[in-house]
């Protein structure tokens, strides 16, 4: 099942190519009839904001209060001088981004913070087309039930998504605040994206994934694949294994239309997406 986490890069391309994908994403919830409506967020999401700009204020004034202290000294040409100076514009350009995905996905409500937690759990530190490609599997196959063209937002259950946290409700107890910010920032923007349908889908409806970096070298209940030298889950085969495979065999794990893809700008060994897996 998707439980892997992205880490690394890789020029390996075993996965089946896919240059122009024009499946289209499925349509924002009903219940939010209309962008710009504000649907009030749980104590925990709100606490997180509070928390996150409460962070963006203390590191700014403490950066303010380095640059007082070395123009009083006459050493405004000081390196630390000129870094306190870029530590406020930085700061200051994240706290309004931050600002500014809030007040616009505010429509969302609580399922915007979600499925950014799926991202960040997931491709937290993956490149933007990674964490675009997970937002749309992750919500292909919570929809992959229903025939109406809506998405609905859940928390992952079960082994969804491995070791699955919601990132955010922990902010205030973290040490990494800023590499934490860093990365989460970049999972709201991916779930706007997603939400609000701006791309076709680029994993072509696959509703499992796996980072083929972070797969075991062991065995067990699964099969060897030299092309990454890994014990992949059995259920995520090559095309090629696929089409080699007899009817019976194929429907014991599969639906006719299972692939395994890989999508542009995003490192096969990073991520690979799985379509038909039952």
């Amino acid at each position: 099942m998707p439980d892997n986490k992205s880490v690394a890069n890789s020029n390996n391309t075993a996965g089946e190519a896919v240059s122009k994908c024009s499946t289209p994403c499925c349509k924002v919830p009903e219940k939010v009839p209309e962008k710009g409506k504000k649907v009030p967020l749980d104590k925990n999401n709100q606490k997180f904001i509070e928390d996150a700009n409460k962070y963006f204020d203390d590191q700014i004034n403490n950066n303010k209060g380095t640059i007082d202290r070395y123009e009083k000294k006459n050493l405004a040409k000081d390196k630390n001088f000129e870094n306190a100076k870029t530590n406020i514009n930085r700061l200051t350009e994240q706290k309004a981004q931050f600002k500014k995905l809030i007040d616009s996905n505010n429509s969302y409500g609580d399922d915007f913070f979600t499925l950014a937690n799926v991202i960040y759990n997931e491709a937290g530190t993956s490149n933007p087309a990674a964490k675009n490609a997970v937002a749309h599997a992750y919500l292909n196959r919570v929809n992959k039930d229903h025939t109406e063209n809506v998405c609905r937002v859940r928390e992952p259950e079960g082994a969804e998504v491995s070791h699955y946290k919601k990132h955010n409700q922990s902010f205030g107890t973290r040490t990494d605040k800023q590499p934490f910010l860093n990365s989460y920032i970049s999972s709201m923007e991916a779930a706007e994206k997603r939400l609000d349908c701006k791309t076709p889908d680029p994993t072509c409806g696959a509703t499992n994934w796996l980072s083929p970096k972070s797969l075991s070298r062991g065995g067990g209940n699964s099969q060897y694949r030299k092309e990454y030298d890994k014990y992949f889950p059995n259920w995520a085969i090559s095309n090629n294994a696929y089409k080699t495979m007899s009817n019976k065999e194929k429907s014991a794990h599969w639906n006719p239309d299972y692939k395994e893809i890989t999508v542009p700008g995003v490192s096969p060994q990073d991520f690979l997406f799985y379509k038909g897996v039952k």
